[in-house]
Parts: C-alpha cells; structure tokens; sequence
C-alpha cells in the first residue's frame, strides 16, 4: 500500500515565509506544532532499520542514518552515499532534493571549503528511483570540544565557519542543524561536523527534517535568539 501524507510538510525548503504550521494565534500554533511532532516523532520511533545493503549495490554497507537519510559506504569509493530512509515518503520527491542542493549551495556562500563536497542526483536503485546525495568521505567527529585543548588552527576554523554562520543567520534567520551548547561541564558540544583527512572542519548534514526556523515566525525568532547567543558565546570564548 502506498504511504500517504497526514502531516504538513516543509520539503527542505529554507526559503523565508514558507512555514510548516499555520494558524490563527500563537496557542493554535503551539497546539499544531506539538500535534506535528508526536505524529512523525512516532512514525520515526517505529520505522524499520535500513537495509545493511543498498539494494542494487553489492559491495555497500550501511553506516548510519537519521530521520531523512540512510548512509552507505561503497567499496574502492572517496564518497558515501546517503538515499532517504524511507520514513518520510517527500524525501524522495525530486523537490525535497533540489532544495537540498539550494541549502547547501547558500550554506557553501558563507562558510566557503567548510563544508563537505556533494553532489545531488535522481537514480535508479533495481526499480525505484531514488534521491542520492553523494559526499566526499570524512574521518574524525567531533562531539566535544575543551577550548583549553584546542589547537590554534581548529579554533581559527571554528572561528571561520562561526563568523559565516552568524552572518547567514542575520541574513536570512536560518542556521543547519549542529546543536551547539555547552554540557554540564562547561564543555562545548556540537553535531553534524567532521574532520577531513587533512584536519580542515567539514559540516556534513545541512538539510535538517524538523527544520526549527521554519515552522512559524515566532519559533522562529525564539531560535534565531538562542542559536545565535550560543555561536556569540562560543566565538567570544574561542578568541580570549
């Protein structure tokens, strides 16, 4: 049976003014953004693990994946290939990846090299056409990061892609999903960024399925405050 849509649906789309949830107070809006996240929080809870090898690629294997894509590596390949994990059925549609390509091309102006290399195509999977984002491979996560330890040239990079960010930011009140905050030791956490093979800082997952910035204008402007505070503070700290 072909999955339907019963949610309100962003596709990707970061563009100013397209909002997720609509209504007539910010109650209702309240109200529907939760409606919104308990219904595809569950229909992510409950989806099956991918597949540990992409259908129509042998040698593939399975390396991770979130709500919107499914990641493999591919043997004798510099590039992994992320297809959609088959929760959400408009990752797939053409749109969803076209706009992911717009995300990534309008993060690439401000953060320049520091982000990873990709590349955007349709293909066919055995009998089913399927968004492909191909990426260069990437080595180190950082989850932690202890100021005190850092060596010059990462925080010279985190300053780079901060100083970027903060821009985009006041740009066009958008930021990609990294999750910067401090833990309860003091200690500064961040998601969605690796290490190449030659040290440089790569952001590696700029699409972001519950994309915070782009429900309503006041989630909005509730998140562009507190992201933009916490990059201030990270940065403040970073050149002491």
């Amino acid at each position: 049976m072909e999955k339907k849509i019963d949610y309100p649906v962003q596709m990707a789309d970061i563009r100013i003014n397209h909002w997720r949830v609509n209504g007539s107070s910010s109650s209702n809006l309240k109200i529907r953004e939760a409606i919104l996240w308990r219904k595809i929080k569950r229909m992510a809870d409950t989806a099956n693990i991918p597949s540990q090898i992409l259908d129509g690629v042998a040698d593939s294997r399975l390396l991770g994946y979130g709500w919107e894509w499914a990641v493999y590596s591919v043997n004798d390949s510099s590039e992994l290939l992320k297809v959609p994990r088959d929760i959400f059925i408009e990752v797939n549609d053409p749109v969803y990846l076209s706009n992911t390509e717009y995300v990534y091309n309008t993060l690439r102006e401000y953060v320049g090299t520091y982000i990873v290399k990709s590349r955007f195509k349709r293909n066919k999977f055995v009998n089913k056409e399927l968004n492909t984002i191909y990426q260069d491979k990437l080595f180190s996560s950082l989850h932690k990061i202890v100021i005190d330890d850092l060596p010059f040239d990462l925080k010279r990079q985190f300053v780079e892609i901060g100083t970027g960010l903060l821009k985009l930011l006041d740009d066009i009140s958008w930021l990609p999903d990294l999750s910067l905050e401090k833990d309860v030791d003091g200690n500064w956490k961040i998601r969605n960024i690796k290490l190449d093979k030659e040290g440089n800082l790569k952001i590696f997952d700029f699409s972001t399925y519950y994309d915070v910035f782009r429900l309503y204008p006041q989630r909005m402007e509730k998140e562009v405050a507190i992201k933009g505070n916490a990059w201030k503070f990270f940065l403040e700290e970073l050149e002491k």
